[in-house]
Order: C-alpha cells, then sequence, then structure tokens
C-alpha cells in the first residue's frame, strides 16, 4: 500500500507538469502503474471496503482511490515473472533477469 501510494504522488506530479509545460497538445491518459499485489488491486476497485486500518493507511487508501476515480491512475495486475523491476529487488535466475532486462530495452 506504501508503494503504491508513493508512486501515484509521483505519476500524479509527472502528469501536472507535463501539463504545464505543454510538452503535449492533447490531454495526457491515464497513468497505468503495474502491480503484482492481486488482491491490494482489488482492495482499490471495490467500493465500500470495511478493513481495519490505522489512520495513516485509510488516507493512503482515500487518495488512491480518488486518483484512480478521477482517472490519474490505473492499477493493473502483472504477474511477478513479468514485472521488469523485480530483478532489481530479488534474486531470480539467470534466466529470467535476461528475459526482464530485454523487455527493458537492455538486451545483449
Amino acid at each position: 500500500m506504501i508503494a503504491l501510494h508513493s508512486t501515484s504522488i509521483e505519476a500524479e506530479l509527472l502528469k501536472e507538469l507535463l501539463t504545464k509545460i505543454s510538452l503535449l497538445e492533447k490531454s495526457l491518459p491515464v497513468i497505468s502503474i503495474h502491480c503484482d499485489c492481486r488482491s491490494a488491486i482489488d482492495k482499490y476497485h471495490q467500493e465500500n471496503v470495511n478493513v481495519k486500518m490505522n489512520r495513516h493507511l485509510k488516507v493512503w487508501y482515500k487518495s488512491l482511490r480518488y486518483k484512480m476515480k478521477n482517472h490519474v491512475i490505473a492499477l493493473n495486475f502483472v504477474r511477478s515473472e513479468k514485472n521488469l523491476t523485480d530483478h532489481l529487488t530479488r534474486s531470480l535466475s539467470s534466466a529470467v533477469v535476461l528475459e526482464s532486462s530485454t523487455g527493458m530495452g537492455l538486451g545483449l
């Protein structure tokens, strides 16, 4: 939840920056955020979530829901095997690292 919230803030700031410098003539599309946690994505797509959270988590939850509702961000599921950033944070086999590096445009 914390990583999704931080990423959504950065996506929103990036979208505002690109709009202010008039880099694009038309409005920016929704920024897609890929997540490998299906339960987190499902929780954010539910209208009424009755889960006990502390105050900070509720604020982050409502902030993400607001950004999704106003088409600033969209949460999409990606399997861990296809997640391009996993090789930066987890120990993976060399075949998976090579495949994800190719997906990032770093192929050898």
